[in-house]
């Protein structure tokens, strides 16, 4: 919308400006908000185990068979079912694996964590996540399945 002056020139109003003004304004707090909440590559890394041994811990309840999850080769988390934790052969499920972000490492590359058709671990396991360039992080599975970070 214009308006004439009494020059007779063109103009945009107050209330234009302010609506202007208003939508950048909050264009940006949004763009902030995307920014500020993106996560280095050993926080996506240490959300990715997360999720993956309470996705296992679930699906042994829900299953009634025993998940194991462990490292595999070149950063990537593999998942494994048998009928309980003690048994000889175990079931690949390569639908559940996970690779971690790229830099970024498990210590010990020994651990594995079984959850029994119950949903328990029969150890406490702490597993360090680290990347060259970034901090490190450590994520602990309690005896009766409960995953936690003590960083």
């Amino acid at each position: 919308m214009t308006r004439t002056t009494c020059d007779g020139q063109d103009g945009v109003s107050l209330i234009e400006v302010t609506g202007v003004l208003a939508l950048l304004g909050l264009a940006m707090t949004v763009g902030a908000f995307y920014v500020s909440s993106m996560d280095t590559p050993i926080q996506t890394g240490g959300q990715l185990l997360e999720g993956l041994l309470i996705q296992a811990r679930a699906r042994s309840i829900s299953t009634t068979t025993a998940h194991r999850v462990q490292p595999g080769a070149a950063g990537r988390l593999v998942v494994e079912t048998a009928t309980n934790c003690s048994a000889g052969s175990w079931t690949a499920q390569p639908t559940m694996d996970v690779d971690l972000p790229t830099g970024v490492s498990i210590s010990p590359t020994t651990w594995s964590v079984c959850f029994s058709r119950r949903g328990s671990a029969f150890a406490n396991v702490v597993v360090t996540l680290a990347h060259a360039e970034l901090e490190t992080r450590q994520l602990e599975v309690l005896q009766g399945g409960v995953v936690r970070w003590l960083d």
